[in-house]
């Protein structure tokens, strides 16, 4: 009989108290969805600490180490975002919020990250093109790769070759890193005016199409109408510029002035002191090689 009626004592104390857990544990769920939920899992690092690791360091014991964390939490791991102060939320409900971390966490490991999948992009395959941030240009520039040795960018604002570097050089970085693409540029051409027939208002860029990979650009410069192929040269360091010209009525001159070595050709019209001079017949269909040592 006594222990009949020690065993239904202690049924019901246990039947009296349930209630108040019960509620409490309700008020520390409710009061974790509302102020911690959207950046505490309960066994895995979002956007802060998991639950586990909470339980981790603060236990029951350290009751009051983790009522000061939470109103003053200060920065504690770099890497992460600076947690908010909880100071609003009032201890009662944060004392309630730790009695929930610690028992919904009471059977919980902390779940290791899935290992990051290596993905290794595709090595590019040439001739490419490309519209990006080039420095030394203006932000309307085509880059034209044409195999590792060489890659050329192209504006379309003052239609033509502005410069080139090695195909392989990764010159999209930037205005931060212009000092470091810079020593990359081995050719750039310096003529104000490319085109004898431009003036400040007759310019026209219509595009382009690619032909075999490689850009076919069309524009107008006065009442002219112009077809620029490039194609890759005779060696792997040199490209060619392949014109057709329609409704040109004059002579043509082309500034071919530049720095940097190299040597330039053309098949048409006479090519003296960087200047390429071309009759109206000759400008019709003409092609200038330019090749780098």
């Amino acid at each position: 009989m006594k222990n009949f009626n020690f065993i239904t004592a202690v049924v019901l104390i246990f039947s009296l108290h349930a209630p108040a857990i019960a509620d409490e544990q309700q008020i520390g769920s409710q009061a974790y969805n509302q102020n911690c939920k959207a950046c505490h899992s309960a066994d895995r690092f979002s956007v802060g600490p998991s639950l586990v690791e909470i339980r981790t360091k603060y236990p029951k014991e350290k009751r009051q180490a983790f009522l000061d964390w939470a109103n003053n939490p200060g920065k504690v791991n770099p890497k992460t975002i600076q947690m908010p102060a909880m100071a609003h939320v009032g201890n009662d409900k944060l004392a309630a919020i730790h009695d929930y971390i610690l028992l919904s966490t009471k059977f919980l490991n902390e779940r290791k990250p899935k290992p990051k999948f290596s993905f290794k992009a595709p090595q590019k395959t040439y001739p490419f093109v490309k519209r990006a941030f080039m420095p030394f240009t203006s932000p309307a520039s085509i880059f034209v790769a044409l195999n590792e040795e060489l890659g050329i960018v192209w504006d379309t604002t003052k239609l033509t070759t502005r410069y080139a570097v090695a195909g392989r050089q990764n010159i999209f970085s930037g205005e931060n890193r212009i000092e470091q693409v810079r020593p990359f540029v081995f050719y750039s051409e310096t003529a104000d005016t490319f085109w004898s027939i431009a003036n400040d208002n007759n310019f026209n860029f219509a595009g382009y199409r690619l032909v075999n990979g490689l850009p076919n650009f069309l524009y107008s410069i006065g009442g002219a109408s112009i077809s620029e192929q490039i194609e890759r040269g005779n060696k792997p360091k040199s490209f060619k510029r392949r014109y057709t010209i329609k409704g040109l009525k004059q002579g043509l001159t082309l500034d071919l002035a530049h720095q940097g070595s190299a040597q330039i050709t053309a098949d048409q019209g006479q090519l003296e002191n960087n200047r390429l001079t071309l009759t109206p017949a000759q400008a019709k269909n003409f092609t200038i090689e330019v090749t780098f040592p």
